[in-house]
């Protein structure tokens, strides 16, 4: 697939949810459930790229968010979790662990979970060799 055509599906098809029958891709990588749970699955979320329209599962969301109480927020999460994996509202690929080595030479390098490489590599830099 050329680039031009891989960005017009990609931004404007697949993150939009506008597809004909099914779409793969990578998704963004939060570090608070919340981020997960409420932007892919509450109704009328732009990051809802499934279109789902689930009103009980709108209150799970709902009730996760107001929920400041560690333990009883924990059992929601739980809750919405086996739920939405019983209505398989999206089917998740495998995400294999990255396991690197480098040189001792290369200085301020550590693997980011990140999608940007590039921004990883703007502070590495290379020590003389001696």
């Amino acid at each position: 697939m050329a680039p031009s055509t891989w960005r017009s599906w990609s931004i404007r098809g697949s993150f939009l949810g506008k597809f004909d029958e099914a779409s793969w891709g990578p998704s963004s990588l939060f570090t608070e459930v919340d981020a997960y749970l409420y932007n892919f699955f509450r109704t009328g979320e732009p990051n809802n790229r499934s279109h789902v329209s689930d009103t009980q599962l709108d209150v799970m969301l709902d009730a996760q968010r107001r929920d400041t109480a560690r333990s009883s927020r924990k059992k929601v999460i739980d809750d919405i979790q086996r739920y939405t994996a019983d209505q398989v509202y999206y089917v998740y690929t495998p995400s294999p662990k990255q396991v690197s080595s480098w040189s001792a030479r290369v200085k301020n390098f550590g693997m980011k979970n990140s999608f940007d490489k590039g921004a990883q590599l703007e502070v590495v830099w290379l020590e003389e060799a001696k």
